[in-house]
């Protein structure tokens, strides 16, 4: 089974998995059992990798997108990002991206990142 078979199959289930400063967590911890533990500890590498994919993937399309609004659609720049982040998260949907990819895209962006909804807001 491939990181993201895992990581869909756990979201099905309720269980979050994100990297943060390079660890692995997984929310909410109460799902967590031996089973869960096992498959994720024995995938890890590949779940990391999965996830920085994700989050490379929408920070790149976040980033050309607001390049395009702010210069070639005359925004002032942080319209331009603000409309960014909103294609960039209906994109991440429409790919079937968690969500915490998105966040992991936008933390470079802290005033962009603490506008982002704790949950994506349709599924």
């Amino acid at each position: 089974m491939g990181a993201e078979a895992i990581l869909s199959r756990l979201a099905e289930h309720g269980l979050k998995l994100a990297v943060k400063r390079g660890q692995l967590f997984a929310e909410p911890k109460s799902l967590l059992n031996d089973e869960t533990r096992a498959l994720i500890r024995e995938h890890k590498p590949e779940i990391l990798a999965a996830l920085a994919r994700e989050a490379e993937d929408l920070r790149e399309h976040f980033e050309e997108r607001a390049g395009i609004l702010e210069h070639d659609g005359g925004l002032p720049k942080p319209e331009a990002e603000l409309e960014a982040a909103r294609i960039t998260s209906t994109y991440a949907r429409n790919q079937g991206y968690l969500w915490e990819s998105l966040r992991a895209a936008m933390s470079e962006y802290p005033a962009l990142a603490s506008q982002l909804p704790a949950k994506p807001l349709y599924p």
